[in-house]
């Protein structure tokens, strides 16, 4: 939606040799990458997300990511996930893990998560990647649940492929617990949000026109 280019082969490379170890943790590509990898790009995206549908992977696999970087030439510093969640869910360190992985000037936050999934993976030269159908499930619940910029951007890219019945089927599935008055309290949600906030994203006035265009069908 916003014209930008996919990620680059650095975003690539990382997440490849970081899959080749995490793989066998049931860690698949997720996040802005595996959009990209299923050529539903929309925004330039900041990460390399690998979510895994298993308790303790990340702390599993970690530190064989970490050695598999650095063997590839990378530089790998630990970044902390999200402090105040360690503090308040038990054994949040097992599920969570993040890295920030350079070479020479370029710099990426990689995170090692945990996420539902009901499909297998597709594999593809990058590794496992996340199956699409869970990827707009999970986004679209992500949504509901906390109504962030980028995922109006993300849903109403995906809403050149899918109604939106569809992509809440996807997430209804995948989490039985969205209800209804939430969903339509993120339409509302949108309905306030000034346009300046989608500037962050590279979206100029007519992209967000379109934008709002594709997520008028949802329920208010």
């Amino acid at each position: 939606m916003t014209g930008a280019a996919p990620p680059d082969d650095f975003y690539r490379e990382v997440a490849r040799v970081a899959l080749s170890v995490a793989g066998r943790h049931r860690f698949v590509l997720g996040g802005g990458v595996a959009w990209a990898a299923h050529g539903l790009f929309s925004r330039p995206t900041e990460d390399v997300d690998l979510f895994a549908d298993v308790e303790g992977a990340a702390a599993a696999a970690a530190a064989g990511v970490r050695t598999a970087l650095e063997r590839a030439g990378f530089e790998v510093g630990d970044a902390d996930p999200d402090s105040d969640l360690a503090e308040l869910f038990a054994g949040f360190d097992r599920d969570m893990k993040d890295f920030v992985v350079s070479r020479g000037p370029r710099r990426i936050r990689l995170s090692l998560g945990r996420l539902d999934r009901n499909r297998s993976p597709v594999v593809m030269d990058l590794g496992p990647v996340m199956d699409v159908r869970d990827l707009v499930a999970n986004k679209t619940a992500a949504l509901v649940n906390r109504r962030e910029v980028r995922d109006f951007i993300d849903v109403a890219a995906v809403l050149e492929h899918y109604s939106v019945a569809e992509v809440l089927d996807l997430a209804r599935q995948l989490d039985p617990a969205l209800e209804p008055e939430d969903v339509r309290a993120a339409g509302h949600y949108l309905d306030r949000l000034p346009d300046r906030r989608f500037a962050r994203y590279g979206l100029d006035g007519a992209q967000v026109a379109r934008l709002r265009a594709r997520l008028a069908d949802w329920p208010r």
